[in-house]
């Protein structure tokens, strides 16, 4: 379920895009998500603010746009802040809070999070080109082991599977 204030206004949501669960859109300022991006369980994407300058802090609110590019995966309880652009082929870790902008292919993680590394974008474009991504489901891997161990993820895409 995507919940959030008039979920049909200031929105712009790609094909493709999916959400897990419990995701939470508030916003007070556009908010537009890519095509084929993932939404995780429990994300926040929140597009308001108070100026902590002013006093009280509720009497100005600052309403701030969050642009998701395409093929984007937001982890499960990651937090998007108002102002926040991701770029495209983006990946966020899970419990992220995300406060400035992620450029295209960056891997962030932590609080606030910070890159980690890149997605190869050499491969992105050559499955895009060959139209790889959505050949056939059997293509599709699940992996049921630790995600993180780099040589198991490298060894399935050397084999094709992913």
């Amino acid at each position: 379920m995507v919940r959030g204030n008039n979920i049909g206004k200031n929105t712009k949501i790609g094909k493709g895009v999916s959400f897990g669960g419990n995701v939470f859109i508030f916003k007070t300022a556009p908010v537009t998500i890519g095509d084929y991006s993932m939404i995780a369980y429990d994300v926040i994407i929140h597009t308001s603010t108070h100026d902590y300058k002013s006093h009280p802090m509720w009497m100005r609110r600052i309403d701030r746009p969050v642009k998701i590019g395409k093929h984007v995966w937001i982890g499960t309880g990651s937090i998007i802040l108002p102002g926040v652009k991701i770029g495209d082929y983006a990946v966020i870790g899970a419990g992220s809070i995300v406060t400035s902008h992620v450029p295209k292919c960056a891997i962030v993680v932590g609080c606030p999070a910070k890159i980690i590394k890149f997605r190869d974008i050499e491969m992105i474009k050559d499955r895009e080109k060959n139209n790889n991504f959505f050949k056939d489901i059997d293509n599709i891997a699940v992996i049921k082991e630790s995600f993180l161990d780099d040589d198991k993820i490298c060894n399935l895409i050397e084999q094709n599977k992913i």
